[in-house]
């Protein structure tokens, strides 16, 4: 692990008109290392529910999807390791795996017409969003992050 400061960045992918963007949290190699760097998001839908999904080498150059990249924070070296390619993700490496797989992705939220209770209720639609949203929380929480995180997650688009 490096002592050096890394920044961190939220990747903001356009899924299309009338859909939520997705979010991701990525953090580059150090500079210099190798290209790319980890990918921490909640996939999947409100429909089927989410999983976490951590990429320790996902290089947002050979992505096809239009993305954009928001800087997040800059947070203490020795809080990130960069992992070689045998180490499982089910096993985290630094403290972004472990609160990451610490903080449940959202289960499912929504439900076909078929499915719905005899009196409508009021839900609340859980997503990518909402799961970086805790996710940044429990970094901010545990030191990881500064409070600004929040402010600046808070300003990339949805």
């Amino acid at each position: 692990m490096s002592d050096s400061s890394r920044e961190v960045y939220i990747l903001a992918y356009n899924a299309g008109a009338g859909f939520a963007m997705h979010w991701a949290l990525f953090i580059p190699h150090l500079s210099g290392s190798r290209p790319g760097g980890k990918l921490i998001e909640a996939n999947g839908n409100p429909f089927a529910g989410f999983e976490l999904g951590i990429d320790r080498h996902y290089d947002p150059a050979e992505e096809r999807r239009s993305h954009a990249r928001f800087l997040l924070a800059r947070v203490q070296g020795h809080t990130v390791a960069d992992a070689d390619e045998s180490a499982p993700t089910s096993v985290p490496v630094d403290e972004f795996e472990r609160i990451a797989l610490a903080t449940p992705a959202p289960s499912r939220s929504l439900r076909s017409a078929g499915q719905g209770a005899a009196k409508p209720t009021r839900i609340t639609v859980e997503n990518c969003q909402s799961w970086l949203f805790r996710y940044v929380q429990a970094l901010v929480d545990t030191k990881v992050m500064g409070q600004d995180a929040l402010e600046r997650l808070a300003a990339v688009p949805k």
